[in-house]
């Protein structure tokens, strides 16, 4: 019995992320900005043209930034206002993540978000759009993400997409507007990756797992 209890526990474990293989992780903590006040509504300390290890941040409002936690900041993305560019962020560093055939996973930590103008806050209907560029900035893969309206604080969850590998080479990831022309911050990414297998567990492998577990120890118990 201890046998398979120690089984189980191996499997339990190895279904709650030890099988999940990040190839690349990236977040938008701010080297050096413009100090821009305060988020409406939440407080928080604001930053524009921010200066981000591993990005390129180009369009209106470039490297727009909010401090979620004293060294924790997550990246504003600007759509179209008018005259003004779209904010485009793309990473610098390609990811070797293309294999063909291959299936890959992206995650991101998303949320809605303003900078220090309240009206052009996050909207119901506002979306981000993620790219993975190759190395000739063809899109192989691409999604959209609804972050929610902005409720005057910094919220993130998760959510993530599959692609599949065409064996075009190295891939970056690339953040903009799922609408170039909305004139409001459709959202903030606190953090983003990429990973060679699924970083969030099945749940009915979950339950399965959780089941057969407290299964065992009770058979364990009523032995004792």
């Amino acid at each position: 019995m201890t046998k398979k209890i120690l089984l189980l526990a191996a499997l339990a474990a190895g279904v709650y992320g030890a099988e999940a293989q990040q190839l690349w992780s990236s977040g938008f903590n701010v080297l050096s900005g413009t100090a821009n006040g305060t988020q409406p509504g939440s407080g928080n300390n604001l930053e524009s043209s921010a200066t981000i290890a591993g990005w390129n941040v180009t369009g209106y409002d470039v490297a727009a930034v909010v401090q979620v936690t004293n060294t924790d900041w997550a990246l504003l993305v600007y759509g179209k206002g008018g005259p003004f560019d779209p904010d485009v962020a793309t990473a610098t560093t390609g990811v070797a993540a293309d294999a063909n055939g291959a299936k890959y996973w992206v995650s991101l930590d998303i949320g809605p978000g303003v900078f220090a103008y309240a009206p052009r806050a996050s909207q119901a209907a506002d979306t981000l759009q993620v790219n993975l560029l190759n190395p000739n900035n063809t899109v192989i893969a691409s999604s959209t993400f609804n972050p929610g309206a902005w409720a005057g604080t910094e919220t993130f969850h998760q959510v993530e997409f599959s692609y599949y590998g065409d064996g075009s080479g190295d891939v970056r990831v690339q953040l903009l507007a799922g609408d170039p022309a909305l004139g409001d911050y459709v959202g903030s990414i606190n953090q983003v990756s990429i990973w060679a297998s699924d970083p969030t567990p099945e749940p009915s492998t979950l339950a399965l797992a959780g089941i057969g577990l407290a299964g065992l120890i009770g058979c364990r118990r009523k032995k004792q």
